[in-house]
């Protein structure tokens, strides 16, 4: 018989297929294959070609070839091909913001997507394309050190015999947040001099900072920056108010006048 030797055409990728080539042999010799996966035969196995799935990542995979011939000896010849990992392929994270704007204390959430293979994901938050430590969540809010910085999502998936691989969404650059709108605020006491004037109910939230100016019918009142005023014989027969600036970092401010006394009266 001729004994040309058997060769392997294929990468070896994930979903590529081997093709074992057996070269010619003589007329009439019977030749039958079998393929192996590091050394125990793969079911089912016995054309020429061999596709490679995912159990064949990182294993070493052989063609073994048996030619046979009445009256001649059989002979095997054999050929094998390291695989390796797979590839993990996925489209960057899509992300949506919980307002109109990606600005402070608005939430952003990294759409849920799929991976070729049914790869573990992990999210990493970035500012900057630096991580932000503690956000591995779905969704990250934004506080006011990502004011002005470019916020984005890495997701990073992982799965046995595949190289690791990290998708990036785009970035989303953070603006001023607004401060939640209250209303207009109350006072409380009689407008009466001697008495005490303050707000009925602090309306804004934890972390803003209040700054007052009363007014005497709408003109500042000198050193009156507190949240309470008392009456005095200047307040007789005027209207009394107060003008209340909430600044908290990160946001725009909102400023709020109450509603002006009755004219004070002794």
């Amino acid at each position: 018989l001729s004994n040309p030797d058997l060769t392997l055409q294929g990468n070896g990728a994930l979903g590529s297929t081997l093709v074992a080539n057996p070269g010619t042999w003589d007329s009439g010799s019977d030749l039958t294959y079998a393929w192996l996966r590091d050394g125990v035969p793969v079911d089912g196995a016995s054309s020429n070609t061999y596709t490679i799935s995912q159990a064949d990542l990182e294993t070493t995979i052989e063609a073994v070839l048996t030619v046979s011939k009445f009256g001649f000896v059989t002979i095997t010849k054999s050929a094998s091909i390291e695989i390796p990992k797979g590839q993990l392929v996925a489209s960057p994270p899509a992300l949506s913001v919980s307002g109109a704007k990606a600005s402070v204390g608005e939430t952003l959430t990294a759409a849920t997507f799929d991976w070729n293979f049914a790869a573990n994901s992990s999210i990493q938050w970035l500012r900057n394309d630096v991580a932000i430590e503690g956000a591995t969540g779905q969704s990250y809010t934004l506080s006011a050190t990502d004011l002005g910085q470019n916020i984005s999502c890495a997701v990073t998936g992982s799965l046995d015999h595949f190289d690791s691989k990290t998708v990036t969404s785009s970035s989303i650059k953070v603006v001023l947040g607004s401060l939640t709108i209250v209303p207009k605020p109350i006072l409380a006491g009689r407008s009466k001099v001697g008495r005490t004037l303050s707000i009925k109910k602090n309306l804004w939230g934890q972390g803003v900072t209040l700054k007052y100016q009363w007014l005497r019918d709408g003109v500042k009142i000198a050193k009156a920056t507190k949240p309470k005023y008392k009456l005095s014989k200047k307040d007789l027969g005027h209207k009394i108010s107060v003008r209340i600036v909430s600044s908290q970092p990160g946001y725009f401010g909102v400023t709020r006048i109450t509603k002006p006394t009755k004219k004070v009266v002794k």
